[in-house]
């Protein structure tokens, strides 16, 4: 719009050098000859038709710059979105893991006050990589299973023989990266859903088949109705792996077993 009004400006300029007369006053003369009048109306038109002509580039270049800004924008509000979603999601770790294990350290602090130091130091270990870890979108499956190990322990203090935790997982593997604290948060979902006994013991194997990580359980549900699965857990981590990767966990449940196969992220 600006562009159209200087071109007209320069019009009327130019007009009053030439002939120094106003550029109405020009046009309305009875002295033009239809030659000279038909130059001066094509002089105008054209002057009009470029003057539209820019203003239709410049306005064009800003809705562009503009549009761009605007989705640059969007990709910044939805990426905060993203990262306060997943720490939403990181918080849901904590309440249940924290009541079962000051359950148990409060329990063995007057059988085996031994037990109970050993039991501590492997829970301290699990609550700084839990602290440690709380910013982090992925972590190495390393670094995850060396943190499983101080956990394992403090289900066999729980637990005993009643739940049985193996880990095969290959070398090469170890370096691939998964939200940090699936495997625990795995691990105590498959104990809080399942008859864990001497009888009718848990078996949770954590290993790798067809480049995934899959954890599995024999199932033996609660007939209990206040233990039926609320899937919170298996949400909170279809939920993170959707954030940071755009994949998602493949859930399996057959007659026998329960199992979950995490993708491997690079």
């Amino acid at each position: 719009m600006l562009s159209t009004i200087w071109i007209f400006i320069y019009q009327f300029v130019v007009v009053k050098m030439l002939f120094d007369v106003n550029i109405f006053s020009l046009i309305t003369s009875p002295d033009l000859t239809p030659g000279i009048r038909f130059v001066i109306w094509r002089f105008f038109f054209t002057s009009a038709l470029v003057s539209l002509f820019v203003s239709r580039i410049i306005t064009g270049r800003n809705f562009r710059m503009e549009t761009a800004e605007m989705k640059i924008q969007a990709a910044q509000l939805k990426q905060i979105a993203a990262q306060a979603e997943l720490q939403a999601l990181k918080l849901q770790l904590d309440p249940h893991f924290v009541f079962n294990n000051f359950s148990t350290v409060s329990a063995l602090i007057e059988e085996d006050k031994a037990l109970a130091q050993s039991f501590v130091e492997n829970l301290s270990r699990v609550y700084r990589y839990m602290v440690q870890n709380i910013h982090s979108d992925t972590i190495t499956l390393q670094r995850e299973v060396k943190f499983i190990e101080s956990y394992i322990y403090l289900i066999s203090i729980r637990h005993g023989d009643n739940v049985r935790i193996k880990v095969n997982i290959p070398e090469e593997f170890l370096q691939k990266r998964i939200p940090p604290i699936t495997l625990q948060l795995l691990i105590e979902n498959a104990i809080k859903h399942n008859i864990a006994s001497h009888t009718k013991p848990l078996n949770i194997n954590i290993g790798v088949a067809d480049d995934m990580l899959r954890v599995s359980n024999n199932l033996q549900r609660f007939s209990n109705p206040s233990q039926i699965s609320t899937r919170i857990g298996i949400e909170n981590i279809k939920s993170r792996y959707r954030i940071v990767s755009g994949k998602e966990p493949v859930v399996i449940e057959t007659a026998d077993d329960f199992i979950v196969e995490l993708p491997l992220l690079d």
